[in-house]
């Protein structure tokens, strides 16, 4: 299990002087920035946008991130990026817990065309967005991640070389592969994949757009489990 970091002095408002801050002070400002944008991203499901952060803001936690990895490649630094991998990990199996329930919220009727297409345009909706998010992270973060994640997947240390694998790992375990966790729980790919039979059966007598539905989910999952 990992351990929680020492204690650190109160995030900063800012990183303009950032450099002058420990690698401790520097974590505490970015994991309160990054985990703003999951929690902003998650409080509207349905808005396929990623938060919007002014420029000043952007570069201030892009300077906090460049600062951290600098600090934290010090023998005595008494934190590694490492922690880092694993806290953003966690940030992101808290957003896909959340988009999971958002998805699955309604009780699916296997032969209601209705209901299929209201499970899939969901699942779309949030997958994009979190698509989105996946690359506002990985660009605020890109230092950290050709630094420390590239270089720790050479390793074999883990399984992902860049931030935006890393949400498709978590997309595909929390979203996809959640399987039984709870009493309601159902297998989640069979689950789309029903609702994606339901239309296409019936497309003729529904909606034009439904076969641009299931082609986008069908696209979107096969985006998610191609093993380059």
């Amino acid at each position: 299990m990992q351990s929680s970091p020492p204690k650190a002095e109160p995030a900063m408002a800012s990183s303009s002087q950032s450099t002058t801050r420990d690698p401790l002070t520097l974590l505490k400002y970015i994991e309160s920035e990054i985990s703003s944008l999951y929690t902003s991203a998650s409080a509207k499901p349905t808005d396929e946008t990623p938060p919007h952060l002014a420029r000043s803001k952007y570069l201030d936690i892009h300077t906090a991130i460049h600062d951290f990895d600098l600090a934290t490649k010090k023998r005595d630094s008494a934190i590694s990026g490492e922690y880092l991998y694993h806290w953003l990990g966690s940030q992101m199996r808290d957003y896909c817990t959340s988009m999971r329930g958002y998805i699955f919220r309604d009780q699916h009727d296997d032969n209601d065309a209705s209901s299929s297409r209201n499970l899939l345009t969901a699942y779309l909706s949030c997958y994009r967005k979190f698509g989105r998010l996946a690359i506002l992270v990985a660009n605020l973060m890109q230092c950290w991640e050709r630094h420390w994640l590239r270089r720790a997947k050479d390793e074999k240390k883990i399984s992902v070389g860049s931030i935006e694998e890393l949400h498709k790992l978590v997309w595909r375990q929390e979203v996809l592969e959640s399987i039984a966790r709870d009493s309601v729980s159902k297998k989640v790919l069979e689950e789309l994949h029903t609702a994606m039979e339901v239309l296409e059966e019936t497309r003729y007598g529904t909606r034009e757009g439904d076969l641009r539905i299931v082609k986008d989910v069908v696209q979107s999952l096969s985006c998610l489990y191609n093993r380059e």
